[in-house]
């Protein structure tokens, strides 16, 4: 098994990966210029590094308003797209200057995918600022406590739980919304790992006859690794250019 030939899903940050399985796959970068070791930055972007870190800091000036995890949902799914179509709009407008030819469609679509990617790294960025700002607060409660000699038995309840990132991101960003733009961009050779049992069995129950088999990757037997190939048409209809995506699945994580 090569890390290079897969890349995680859905996430495009290592802190909602799994320890044990960091270093298992690439992680997506979705055309910032923040390339490192561990990151994958696929051939075909509509909008360079400069014009995406752009786009990028649009999506994170909306997102501020946000300071409760339980907000995302709103965040996500209402607000955050409808600012998302207005900005889409507003660059298809820049690109085809009001033209319509095929190429111009193929852009839009292009333009689409990448935006999503762009605003799923920001809703992920934003949901990582407040868990650690969270945790922060934890640790001055805590040493708050500990200077007046409290104990953990002292405590009836505890009102400020250690925050959880990758939950909250499962809350607020679902999965259909972002795997076609992981579908669009991955090239044919490459397949997604996935991790998070829900998302597995959702993705089987969404891909009408999933063609599965089990899998001797090495490295990744001890997760039970099951390869699924998903026909993208299951999870978005106007996706034609490729038949289906290749997921490897850890069902023992």
């Amino acid at each position: 098994m090569k890390k290079s030939e897969f890349v995680f899903f859905p996430c495009m940050h290592a802190d909602f990966i799994p320890e044990p399985i960091r270093d298992a796959a690439l992680l997506l970068n979705p055309g910032i210029n923040r390339e490192q070791p561990g990151t994958f930055t696929p051939d075909g972007y509509i909008l360079d590094p400069k014009q995406a870190g752009l786009r990028l800091n649009q999506f994170y000036g909306f997102g501020e308003q946000f300071t409760n995890p339980k907000d995302m949902e709103y965040y996500a799914v209402k607000g955050f797209e409808d600012f998302y179509a207005e900005t889409t709009m507003a660059i298809k407008s820049e690109l085809t200057g009001g033209g319509r030819t095929e190429e111009d469609k193929e852009k839009e679509k292009c333009l689409q995918m990448q935006l999503m990617l762009l605003l799923g790294f920001a809703l992920e960025e934003r949901i990582l600022d407040i868990s650690r700002l969270e945790d922060k607060t934890v640790q001055v409660r805590k040493k708050f406590e500990q200077s007046l000699g409290l104990e953990d038995e002292d405590r009836e309840f505890d009102f400020f739980p250690q925050s959880d990132p990758a939950g909250t991101l499962d809350q607020s960003m679902k999965w259909q919304k972002i795997f076609p733009s992981f579908a669009y961009f991955l090239p044919r050779e490459m397949s997604l790992l996935l991790w998070d049992g829900r998302i597995i069995q959702e993705i089987k129950s969404e891909a009408q006859h999933p063609e599965a088999e089990k899998s001797n990757l090495p490295g990744l037997e001890q997760y039970g690794a099951e390869v699924v190939r998903v026909p993208v048409s299951a999870i978005d209809p106007e996706m034609s250019g490729k038949e289906f995506i290749r997921c490897v699945c850890l069902n023992n994580i």
